[in-house]
Order: C-alpha cells, then structure tokens, then sequence
C-alpha cells in the first residue's frame, strides 16, 4: 500500500486499529513484520552485508561454482566475501560481517572493489543492482498485545540467529498458523529450543572466538556431509545427526561458551 505505519493498537471487542499516513485500517488479526530498534543496544552480534551485481565485458566466471566464504583479514568478528554467479559474465558479489558494530556503506563498497582488483585484475566491470541489510544474530521477546496480534518475521524470532535463515521457518511457520486459523486455535509459534540453544552457544563462540572461525567453518563445511549440513542450516536436521555435527567442531570452545552462557544465565534468554 505505500505507505508507512504509525502504530498497531488493542481496541474494544476484539479489533486491531492499523494506523498509517493516510488511513486507519480495522481487523481481528493482525501480522506484524515491523523490525525493531535493536542497534541501539551495545555488545550484540548482528550480521550485516552488502552485495552488489557485477556483470563483467568478458566471461571470466565459472557459473558452476559458488564460493561460500572466503575469508578476510578483520580483528573485531568475521568477514567473508561470497559470489553466486548467474553466467560466465554475471555473479552477485557479497560483502559480509559478524560483529557488533555495523559499518558504512562506503567500507563495504571498499571491500568489494579491492577483492575485485584482487581475484579480476585490470577487468572492466559495470554494477548494477545493489543489496545490503542488517540481522540480529540473537533472539528477543517481543511480546504482542494481545493474543490476535502476531509477530511474524524478524520480529518473531522466524530467523535463524546463527545463520540470518528465515526462508524454511517462514514456509512452516506460516502454515502452522493457517492451519490454527483453521481450527480456531491459539496462534503462537514455539522455537526449536535445541536449535536455539545451539545457536546462542555458536553466537557466543563467534563473538568470543572470531580469531578462530575460520577453522571452526572448515572443520563444519569439509567434515560433514552437505545434505547434512543443509538439514542443520535450515533447523530440519535429526537429533543424532546434529550430535555428529558438532562432535567434528571444536569442541573445547564449544563447550566453554556453553558453560559462560549457563553461568551468565543467557541460555534461557529469549
């Protein structure tokens, strides 16, 4: 509709008032997707990128070839850049980073001109479309309300805090709540608790560790089975493969981020 939202308000008998810029809009149920304000909180992990379209005047790219995570020099969490190519000629370039503290859009730029004068010396190259975004790598309790007003999206904890994965929870979740609607009942979505143990345990060890990520993602990526590793990704996986996952990680500073957790009583955390 174009246009922006004001606020979402509990009104009598059961209706939901939507204000917006020009309108006011009535319903009984309510899915708000609105991001929150999250960077005005200190020492939180977030993921943030910017990637951009390269289309080069000769083929100079293997198009059966995706690098994942080549990564670069950086002291206060990871960088990696990765390339999805389209053709010989097209690839979109990403610049990525785990850290606490998002960057300006000019580093990033930065980034993906040296890599390119790196890895395609003295090749002409146009840009062309342009993608960048910031994601919590944490969850929060964002309370609703009432009951009829549904947190959807990042604002319901649907992306993976690890991995910035929301595609397969946003399938399940939302036929989870069509089917409640269905049947009339309550619409609240439960997390995977031993998925989100796992991934405050990782994001932990990420922001502690960074130094070391980059052999904690080879020993992940090159020990593992890739129909595995696609299963832990997208939180599908069985319990006694998801054992094996992490029996191949390092298992020390796994361990110890567990224990920090525990004692800092963040495990239960929402």
């Amino acid at each position: 509709m174009n246009q922006n939202i004001k606020f979402v308000l509990s009104h009598k008998e059961g209706i939901n008032l939507i204000k917006s810029d020009n309108s006011v809009f009535k319903s009984k149920f309510v899915f708000d997707s609105r991001p929150k304000k999250y960077l005005n909180k200190k020492n939180l992990l977030f993921q943030h990128f910017y990637g951009t379209e390269i289309l080069f005047q000769k083929p100079l790219i293997d198009k059966n070839k995706v690098t994942l995570m080549d990564f670069q020099k950086f002291n206060n969490g990871i960088h990696f850049l990765y390339i999805l190519p389209f053709s010989s000629r097209k690839a979109l370039f990403e610049t990525t980073y785990f850290s606490k503290e998002p960057l300006n859009d000019s580093i990033y730029k930065l980034d993906i001109k040296k890599y390119l004068k790196k890895k395609f010396p003295n090749q002409k190259y146009k840009s062309k479309f342009i993608e960048k975004g910031i994601i919590p790598m944490f969850y929060t309790n964002q309370k609703s309300p009432n009951k009829n007003i549904i947190n959807i999206g990042t604002s319901g904890n649907w992306v993976r805090a690890s991995t910035g994965y929301s595609f397969q929870n946003s399938f399940i979740n939302s036929k989870e709540i069509t089917d409640k609607l269905l049947k009339k009942k309550k619409l609240k979505i439960e997390t995977n608790k031993k998925i989100k143990f796992l991934d405050k345990v990782f994001c932990y060890y990420i922001a502690n560790y960074s130094f070391d990520s980059k052999n904690f993602f080879k020993s992940f990526f090159f020990k593992n089975e890739f129909k595995d590793i696609v299963s832990f990704l997208t939180g599908e996986i069985k319990f006694f493969k998801m054992v094996l996952i992490i029996l191949t990680l390092p298992k020390k500073k796994l361990l110890f981020s567990m224990f920090k957790l525990i004692k800092n009583n963040q495990i239960n955390d929402k």
